[in-house]
């Protein structure tokens, strides 16, 4: 898998989420819908941790909500087509990505806001290792696979 690790300012990264969004969908000039089938999104806030010291995010939870909102009003996604995650559990996250799998959509984005340290991502009851998620991803079938992580030592 290509990987590409970038860092940005909050204001510049507002930019260069908007211009991979639209680059993703890739909105046709008619301004046409896309299909269900073409697009997948799995969005996932986690504003709490399972680590104790790890303070609760206030922003995490909005953040994927405003996410959400651009792909449906501006990207002309299908609601049904992005699956949103507020503090999901390990099992939760694990089903997500099955259901995920087993549809054939040709481009798909992952978002994850919260926690996370340099081995992956936090959730509420455990982490997911950077070897798992990296498993996962490759489960899904899409050819184009773009993947935003909002968080702590995400590069």
């Amino acid at each position: 898998m290509n990987r590409i690790s970038m860092k940005f300012s909050p204001r510049s990264l507002l930019s260069v989420l908007s211009l991979m969004l639209f680059s993703l969908v890739g909105l046709a000039a008619e301004g046409q819908q896309n299909k269900p089938a073409e697009f997948q999104a799995l969005v996932v806030s986690a504003d709490n941790s399972y680590v104790a010291s790890e303070k609760n995010l206030e922003y995490s939870s909005m953040d994927a909500s405003r996410l959400v909102r651009a792909l449906v009003t501006s990207a002309r996604v299908p609601e049904q087509s992005i699956l949103v995650l507020k503090n999901p559990s390990i099992e939760e996250f694990d089903q997500a990505v099955l259901k995920l799998t087993q549809s054939n959509s040709k481009k798909f984005m992952f978002y994850y806001s919260g926690h996370s340290d340099e081995h992956g991502l936090h959730l509420k009851n455990g982490s997911i290792n950077k070897a798992k998620f990296h498993d996962l991803l490759a489960k899904v079938t899409s050819k184009v696979k773009i993947v935003v992580l909002d968080s702590c030592f995400s590069g």
